[in-house]
């Protein structure tokens, strides 16, 4: 069967706020996070969209998210972890101001300044290079964030096929998010991340993933204005 996947990016983050790099740092939900994953969740109930299933990585921002979204969404489901759907791995640089990769890897002053020279798969691939005095070197490449991304996300895909799951609740992070994406054939520009608690909806069927909306946040924005 056909299942659809709601693959959404966790709320703000307190490194969002402080402009850290997070990755694998398990950086808390801002209270303006929460708010985020609540409207999206009232968004998700107004419309009538409900999930048979939830997951989520293993981060507690991911996890957090899920749990307010369906909460609000007034839907009773244990949020499944999976660690296959963390963000991508900074290595050395994890938890430490952004301008410590932009500066210290690329030279260059922000993020966007990065971004108007480079790919995302650019910055991962540079940024696992810029690890290997460290051992061992914990940086991911783009394709080894696309590669666990893509394992878990076929995993729970037919299971949800199998289970006759029509529909089910994937969180996870922006640059993993995105990496797999530009794997699986999308194009995702120059992004480093699509929005806090943005929904891309996919299905899958006959093992092929398809985008149907990118990095959509009208239920958020449905769910603020219903507060």
């Amino acid at each position: 069967m056909m299942v659809e996947i709601l693959l959404v990016r966790h709320g703000e983050t307190v490194f969002n706020v402080q402009s850290r790099i997070q990755g694998m740092a398990n950086s808390e939900l801002t209270p303006a996070g929460v708010d985020m994953a609540q409207a999206l969740g009232r968004g998700m109930r107004l419309a009538g969209v409900r999930v048979a299933a939830a997951y989520s990585s293993d981060l507690t921002r991911a996890f957090d998210t899920a749990n307010y979204a369906l909460a609000a969404a007034g839907n009773a489901l244990t949020v499944h972890k999976r660690p296959g759907l963390r963000e991508e791995n900074y290595g050395k640089y994890e938890g430490e101001p952004t301008t410590a990769l932009t500066q210290g890897v690329f030279h260059l002053p922000t993020l966007a300044a990065v971004m108007a020279r480079y790919s995302l798969i650019d910055l991962a691939n540079l940024t696992n290079a810029a690890n290997r005095d460290q051992t061992p070197n914990e940086a991911e490449t783009a394709l080894q964030v696309a590669a666990r991304f893509d394992t878990t996300m076929r995993e729970i895909a037919e299971t949800a096929a199998a289970a006759d799951q029509a529909r089910v609740l994937v969180v996870a992070h922006g640059a993993s998010i995105l990496l797999w994406l530009a794997a699986i054939g999308f194009d995702i520009g120059n992004l480093t991340a699509v929005g806090n608690a943005s929904v891309t909806t996919l299905t899958y069927d006959q093992a092929t993933f398809h985008v149907q909306d990118f990095n959509s946040l009208a239920w958020v924005h449905a769910g603020m204005t219903a507060k």
